[in-house]
């Protein structure tokens, strides 16, 4: 067990990962995680994980579990490609190190968390006239808010970082500096991965967009030219039906049957 100061104290440290320097970090940070730490422990301190970075806060529920060799893995290691493990050990830190991490125009969906509909006493839909996504914004005075996207023109939801955090869930989509705005008929031509939906009250409004480098997907093209040919080789089929049906009744009039008795 290691004491809430001494984490505090490795944390602030910049010179954390020397002190851990030729150990296996992404091994060791996933097994701390994974192992020391029990499940519902673990996923509740998870705060979130955007910009490949993984925020944990709840340090006190942690102290039993990691020691002081563990918790310098923690504080500076690398569990997947570019992703790091950043601990906001005081409430306080959670507006600072979001704001070095969270760009203008940077692109959210946001879900609210249950403990806060719970709290507030949400009896109506909370998220009439709110789409849940958020674009970040500056200020004049250069710091960065999140507002929603349901009124293009209009008086959006908007929220501070903090408040983003503690009432809901941020999953990071992309920054619209990054992205191309493309037809909905051009979805296509791209893997459905690479389509980022950015529609606005609540779809009745559609856009799409694809990340800039984004190349057209043989796969999906593929996909959906075979789609159109069984959709094209049914309607041959209803349309030979079809045929098929009309033809008897042309033979019925010629037959002598009675008109009366004929249907079409």
């Amino acid at each position: 067990m290691i004491t809430r100061e001494k984490l505090e104290e490795i944390l602030k440290s910049r010179e954390s990962f020397q002190q851990t320097k030729g150990l296996d970090h992404k091994y060791y940070a996933l097994e701390v995680l994974r192992y020391n730490i029990p499940y519902e422990v673990c996923d509740s301190i998870i705060g979130c994980a955007e910009h490949d970075t993984l925020y944990l806060c709840d340090v006190e529920q942690v102290l039993p579990y990691i020691d002081e060799e563990e918790a310098y893995i923690l504080a500076d290691c690398t569990i997947f490609p570019l992703r790091k493990i950043v601990w906001l050990c005081l409430p306080k830190n959670i507006n600072e190190i979001m704001k070095n991490e969270i760009k203008e125009l940077d692109y959210f969906t946001f879900k609210y968390n249950q403990d806060y509909l719970a709290k507030h006493q949400i009896i109506v839909d909370p998220y009439h006239c709110f789409d849940g996504k958020l674009i970040a914004r500056k200020t004049t005075s250069g710091e960065i808010f999140l507002e929603d996207t349901y009124w293009e023109y209009g008086d959006n939801e908007t929220f501070t970082i903090e408040e983003a955090l503690k009432s809901g869930e941020l999953t990071f989509v992309c920054n619209l500096n990054d992205v191309k705005e493309i037809s909905k008929y051009d979805i296509v031509y791209y893997a459905d991965k690479d389509v980022i939906d950015l529609s606005h009250q609540h779809g009745c409004y559609t856009k799409y967009a694809i990340r800039n480098n984004t190349t057209r997907s043989k796969e999906k093209m593929t996909d959906v030219i075979i789609d159109r040919i069984r959709t094209a080789e049914q309607k041959i089929m209803s349309c030979k039906r079809d045929i098929e049906y009309w033809d008897s009744k042309l033979k019925e009039i010629d037959n002598g049957v009675d008109l009366n008795k004929i249907y079409i």
